[in-house]
C-alpha cells in the first residue's frame, strides 16, 4: 500500500508561534485618533465608554512611536502606546508572519492601501477595529478571538451580533486573503478544508459564557432565551447595511438606524434578563428612556 501523502496544513501554520502578539483595549477618551473628525458611528453613540482595539508585536512594541511602528496593528486612529492610560491588554501566541500576511500592520485608515492590505469597506459600516483585530488574532492556535481575551470590551455584543459578525462584513475577500496566505505558507488550499473561523454563533456563545462567569448551563439559557431577540437584530442589521450598499441610505441615516436597531435590541434583552444582567453582555450603555424591567428569564 503507498505511503499516505502528508500535506500542510493550516494549523501547522498557526501552531508555529514564533511572535507573541499584544491585544489591547482603550477607552475612546483616551485615544488620541482621527475618529473626531470623522462621523460619530452609531456604535460609540450608545455606549458610556466606548473603546478601541488594536494589536502590536510584542518585541517590537518597546520601539514603537509616533513616527516609527513596525508591528503596530492600526485602529481607526492615530498611534496609541501599549503602556498608554487606560490600555487592557493580552498577550497571545501567534505566528507573526502569517498574521502580517492575513493583515498588513503599519497602514492608518486613511492611507490607499488600507483597503487591500487591512479591510475593505467603510469604518462603522463594513468593520470596526473589533473585526481587524480578530483577522490578525487568526493567526494563532484555535483561531483566538477578542472574545477569548477577558480585555475591556463594551459593546463587542453589538458588534458580533449583529452585520459586522466576527471578521467583518467582507467575508469573501476575508476568506480569499486567508487562502492566499496559506498557500504562500505551502498550504495546499485544495486539499486543506481546516480553515476554522469563528463562527458567530460560537462568538455569541463565547460572549454569553463570559457574561455568566464560565457557567456553561447558564450560558445555553440565554443563548436559547435570546435566539429570537438575536436573530432579529441580525436580519435588521443586515437590511440596513444592504441599504447603504444600494445607497437607499446615506452614511448618516445609517447610523441613525443601526443607533436605533441596537436600543431596541437593549430594550428587548432587557424585558428577558433585566437591566443588570443586559449589561453584563453589552456594558455600560446611555438609556434612551428610564424603565425598569423584571426580567422573564432568572439568570
Amino acid at each position: 500500500m503507498a505511503d499516505q501523502i502528508e500535506y500542510l496544513t493550516i494549523a501547522d501554520i498557526k501552531n508555529d508561534v514564533s511572535d507573541p502578539l499584544v491585544v489591547c483595549s482603550i477607552p475612546l477618551k483616551y485615544f488620541r485618533g482621527a475618529i473626531g473628525r470623522r462621523m460619530l458611528p452609531w456604535i460609540h453613540r450608545i455606549l458610556k465608554f466606548p473603546v478601541h482595539t488594536f494589536v502590536n508585536d510584542q518585541a517590537l512594541a518597546h520601539l514603537a512611536s509616533e513616527s516609527s511602528t513596525d508591528g503596530y496593528w492600526y485602529c481607526a486612529g492615530e498611534f496609541c502606546p501599549i503602556d498608554a492610560s487606560g490600555v487592557d491588554q493580552y498577550i497571545l501566541d501567534a505566528n507573526g508572519k502569517f498574521a502580517r500576511c492575513l493583515v498588513s500592520p503599519d497602514i492608518k485608515l486613511e492611507e490607499p492601501q488600507h483597503p487591500l492590505e487591512v479591510i475593505r469597506g467603510d469604518y462603522g459600516i463594513s468593520f470596526v477595529c473589533h473585526n481587524i483585530a480578530n483577522r490578525v488574532m487568526y493567526a494563532s492556535p484555535d483561531e483566538k478571538t477578542l472574545g477569548d481575551t477577558k480585555i475591556f470590551l463594551p459593546g463587542y455584543g453589538f458588534i458580533i451580533k449583529g452585520h459586522l459578525g466576527v471578521y467583518g462584513q467582507n467575508k469573501s475577500e476575508w476568506s480569499r486573503k486567508v487562502k492566499r496566505c496559506s498557500r504562500g505558507f505551502g498550504v495546499d488550499v485544495v486539499l486543506s478544508k481546516e480553515y476554522n473561523f469563528r463562527t458567530q454563533e460560537e462568538e455569541i456563545n463565547v460572549l454569553h459564557l463570559q457574561a455568566t462567569g464560565n457557567n456553561q448551563e447558564q450560558a445555553d439559557t440565554i443563548t436559547e432565551a435570546l435566539r429570537e431577540v438575536d436573530s432579529k437584530y441580525y436580519k435588521k442589521t443586515m437590511d440596513h447595511y444592504r441599504a447603504y450598499i444600494d445607497e437607499v441610505l446615506d452614511e448618516a441615516e445609517f447610523h441613525n438606524v443601526m443607533e436605533a436597531t441596537a436600543y431596541t435590541l437593549i430594550e428587548e434583552t432587557e424585558e428577558i434578563l433585566g437591566v443588570q444582567f443586559t449589561q453584563k453582555i453589552y456594558g455600560e450603555y446611555h438609556k434612551t428612556q428610564d424603565i425598569d424591567l423584571e426580567p422573564l428569564v432568572m439568570v
